[in-house]
């Protein structure tokens, strides 16, 4: 009940609310994200206690008065970034420096300069979607790796507890889906390997997620003082095609703006499992001071990947897995 119950305030807020508040006005959409925040926070105690339990894992010395901080401003975060979507049309070049700028510029080019194009790789971390037309509207070629839509049946039917999209949910989905749309760049499936190489070949952008549960290849890496598994598809990529792997981080800043900070390059030799599980772990080096600068930006992820646990067999964090299945995931090359 009570989850149809937000399904309908959700498709109230995309497909009617959303036609009535003024997209172009920033601070007004962050103060309502605010707003809704906190509202959520008071109002999920599920939610709010499995992202509790691993802020603690996460940060074992913080006190309890920091941790139910650290969750509030995870709900509030959250939701700003969600309705700061609506943002998303209305966005250009002459507006871009409003709501997100460039922090590395320069690392960017002088990457791109060498021509074998650049495999932008990025955490689920913020508003991680901002990457697109944070690089698009500044006049670079951008494409996002991606899983959309429903996942295919052969992973429904290993995994059954995967949230579907359908009904309210798939007419809401494919509303914003129009918004990702309009953004500077492209969407690229995960499994079209042969239009990601063109686009490097191209000396283009490929953004691809760090911390996605897609591919069948993973490498363990130390990540928040716990052991984390990270699709090894990334660092593999740039050992063949010679893309400069760049760490890419969407920050909200105090202001609410966001930046992209671009982190110096991660070099990889080659795509051997030694190699690889290095290039892993200095990724996962990057996203842990990340997370302890900024974890409320990480939390909604950090409650998603615990929530998703009692059904993957591969899950995020190694310290809630069921059993060793994911051990094989470690042993076969993404492809």
């Amino acid at each position: 009940m009570i989850r149809a119950i937000k399904q309908i305030l959700e498709a109230f807020f995309w497909l009617t609310l959303s036609k009535i508040l003024p997209a172009e006005n920033l601070p007004l959409l962050w103060k309502l994200g605010r707003m809704v925040g906190g509202l959520s926070y008071r109002m999920s105690p599920a939610r709010r206690k499995l992202i509790e339990m691993e802020m603690q894992l996460v940060f074992p010395k913080k006190s309890k008065a920091e941790i139910d901080q650290m969750v509030k401003n995870s709900f509030i975060d959250f939701c700003i970034a969600q309705i700061e979507e609506l943002h998303f049309p209305v966005m250009n070049k002459e507006n871009i420096d409003k709501m997100i700028t460039l922090d590395g510029k320069k690392i960017l080019d002088q990457a791109l300069a060498k021509k074998k194009g650049v495999i932008a790789i990025h955490p689920h971390f913020g508003s991680y979607l901002l990457i697109i037309p944070a690089l698009g509207y500044n006049d670079y070629k951008v494409n996002q790796v991606a899983a959309r839509g429903n996942p295919p049946k052969k992973m429904l039917e290993k995994n059954p507890g995967f949230e579907t999209k359908d009904g309210i949910r798939w007419v809401v989905y494919n509303h914003r889906l129009k918004n990702e749309n309009n953004l500077p760049g492209d969407f690229i499936d995960m499994k079209s390997l042969r239009k990601i190489y063109e686009k490097a070949a191209n000396n283009e952008i490929i953004a691809i997620s760090g911390t996605g549960r897609g591919g069948q290849g993973f490498v363990p890496v130390q990540l928040c003082g716990r052991q984390a598994l990270l699709a090894n598809g990334p660092y593999r990529m740039s050992a063949k095609t010679g893309s400069v792997l760049l760490p890419m981080f969407t920050v909200r800043d105090k202001d609410s703006k966001h930046r992209l900070a671009i982190e110096q390059p991660i070099e990889i030799k080659d795509s051997s499992p030694e190699e690889v599980s290095r290039a892993a772990q200095q990724f996962a080096d990057h996203l842990t001071n990340y997370i302890n600068k900024y974890p409320e930006q990480f939390g909604m992820r950090l409650w998603r990947m615990r929530r998703n646990a009692h059904w993957d067999d591969h899950p995020f964090f190694i310290d809630y897995a069921h059993d060793d299945a994911w051990k094989k995931y470690c042993s076969e090359p993404d492809k």
